[in-house]
């Protein structure tokens, strides 16, 4: 009788939340960052100016992992095998097994990619904001740009594909990701999947994330330090250099939101399946999955709200400079120049914080 007092608790006490809504969110923040990051993509495809960048070529590699990886959180649980669904009438699940595996394919390629990006993007704004000459673009490009996509390439396709072999991916909430399902009391084990690689690709995906959310942190306070720290840079060279730190700063940001929170969460829900040392309430489990169903898919929107920030400000800038007022005293006022041709930052360190937060344009 007791225990059929408790199992009531229990329902009612699920009953308190709308947990389909945990399913429907993806949907919303899915294809809001497949626009984003596709609108950046298209961006830098049809500018060679920005394609011979660095900045801008780090974004596009960013923006292709996100596009992927979001198209499949927007597809959340329609991408479940539809035998997963049983006999429940409401299950919307309309996928294979093919497909969750692609899904989970994407989902481990963006989880060790994305990560690794920001930290790209961090050190390109670290060095950036030095006085060293190594952020020329050439140079850069040959000792950190092409080797740093290459880098992210192989490791991020070499760890996803491997539970891709071992049928490792499968459903979880709505998403398809490294986890077993289907638990056999007759045989002891999962009929697919392990818990093992769970457990350690769990790990290591808070592993990357940590580690890259305090290189980022700290790459970014070293930028900051390095602009005011010296005395002898001009007062808009400085004010250029903040602004370079500034987008770097804005990066950081969503990247904490949607990686960092989510995946501190997900060790949470792990911990509490496998071992048990939290003591989960139903409204800790409930948050949990509702923010990251709400933002883990959203950081390529984000990242086009930061993108386009110089953007603007450099439009807005010009405009003003072209107030009735000068016109009328014919005051010439330079244009800022915005070439489509390749060019390198100048080596001259009075301007150069403008010049690379122009290039950032």
């Amino acid at each position: 009788m007791a225990s059929t007092s408790v199992g009531i608790n229990v329902s009612r006490k699920l009953e308190e939340y709308d947990w389909q809504i945990v399913n429907q969110l993806p949907h919303f923040s899915g294809i809001a960052s497949v626009i984003g990051s596709s609108i950046i993509i298209i961006t830098v495809l049809i500018s060679r100016r920005r394609l011979c960048n660095p900045y801008h070529r780090l974004m596009l590699g960013l923006s292709c992992y996100d596009v992927v990886m979001s198209f499949f959180m927007f597809m959340a649980h329609w991408a479940h095998p539809a035998s997963s669904c049983g006999f429940n009438p409401e299950c919307e699940a309309r996928g294979s097994v093919a497909s969750c595996d692609a899904f989970g394919f994407f989902y481990q390629l963006g989880a060790i990619a994305i990560p690794l990006y920001n930290v790209a993007l961090s050190t390109y704004v670290a060095v950036s904001t030095t006085r060293n000459v190594f952020w020329k673009n050439p140079t850069f490009y040959r000792l950190f740009d092409l080797p740093f996509h290459l880098f992210i390439l192989i490791i991020g396709v070499i760890q996803a594909v491997i539970p891709q072999l071992l049928n490792d991916y499968n459903t979880y909430s709505w998403l398809c990701m490294v986890t077993p399902v289907d638990w056999d009391d007759d045989k002891e084990e999962y009929s697919r999947g392990n818990l093992t690689t769970m457990i350690i690709y769990a790990y290591a995906n808070l592993i990357v994330v940590v580690i890259s959310a305090c290189y980022v942190t700290v790459a970014m306070t070293y930028s900051f330090i390095s602009v005011l720290s010296n005395t002898e840079y001009q007062s808009k060279n400085r004010n250029a250099g903040l602004k370079v730190a500034g987008v770097g700063l804005l990066y950081t940001i969503p990247f904490f939101i949607t990686w960092v929170v989510p995946s501190i969460f997900f060790f949470i829900f792990l911990d509490d399946w496998y071992q048990g040392d939290f003591d989960l309430t139903q409204f800790t489990r409930y948050f949990g999955l509702v923010w990251i169903a709400t933002f883990l898919p959203l950081q390529g929107f984000f990242n086009l709200f930061v993108y386009f920030v110089p953007i603007c400000l450099q439009v807005a800038g010009t405009e003003q400079e072209y107030t009735p007022a000068a016109q009328e005293s014919q005051l010439e006022v330079p244009r800022v120049e915005n070439s489509e041709e390749c060019s390198e930052a100048p080596a001259d360190e009075s301007t150069m914080f403008k010049e690379i937060y122009d290039q950032m344009c």
